[in-house]
C-alpha cells in the first residue's frame, strides 16, 4: 500500500508540474490569456475579475500543490487542496461541455499537449481519484511527513 500511495503522489504531482510548467513557460499561451478567461463567462455566478485572478494563479497553485504531493509534506493539506482544484476543473469542463465548448481544453497543458474535452474530463476524474486516495491513505511511510513524525517521536523518546 505504501508504494501505491507513493506512486500516485508522484504521478499526480508530475501531471500538475507538467500542466503548471507548460502554462508558465510558453509566453502568450492561451491558457493564461485574459481572453481565455472570457470563455469562463458561462459561469454567470462568478465575477469575471475573480476568474481572471484564478486563471493567472492556477499554474502557480498547480506547482505548489505538486511539490507538496511529490515531497509528501503536509499531505492532508495538499491532497485536500488538489481535490478542490481538480473538482473546479471537472465542474468547469462539464459546464463547457454543456455549453458546447468541446475544444476548450486544447490548451490546458499550454502548447505541450492538446486534449479534447472528453479526454480532459476523463483525466480530471482520474486525477480526482488519485487525490482522494492520497487524502484517505495518505502517508504510508514514504514521505517527508513520516520522516518528520519519526524525528519528533525520537525526540520525545531520547
Amino acid at each position: 500500500m505504501g508504494y501505491l500511495s507513493f506512486f500516485l503522489r508522484i504521478f499526480l504531482g508530475a501531471i500538475l508540474i507538467l500542466s503548471g510548467f507548460a502554462k508558465l513557460s510558453y509566453p502568450g499561451s492561451k491558457a493564461l490569456d485574459p481572453q481565455m478567461a472570457e470563455t469562463f463567462s458561462v459561469f454567470v455566478f462568478i465575477p469575471l475579475d475573480l476568474i481572471h485572478l484564478y486563471v493567472r494563479l492556477l499554474p502557480w497553485i498547480e506547482l505548489v500543490i505538486a511539490c507538496g504531493l511529490v515531497l509528501g509534506l503536509f499531505l492532508g493539506f495538499f491532497s485536500g487542496a488538489a481535490i478542490l482544484m481538480i473538482m473546479s476543473f471537472i465542474i468547469a469542463n462539464c459546464m463547457f461541455a454543456y455549453y458546447g465548448y468541446l475544444d476548450h481544453c486544447a490548451k490546458c497543458f499550454g502548447e505541450l499537449l492538446a486534449l479534447k474535452l472528453p479526454h480532459a474530463i476523463a483525466l480530471d476524474l482520474l486525477m480526482l481519484a488519485m487525490a482522494v486516495w492520497i487524502f484517505w491513505k495518505g502517508d504510508m511511510g514514504i514521505s517527508l511527513d513520516s520522516w518528520r513524525r519519526r524525528k519528533v517521536t525520537q525526540g520525545f523518546q531520547g
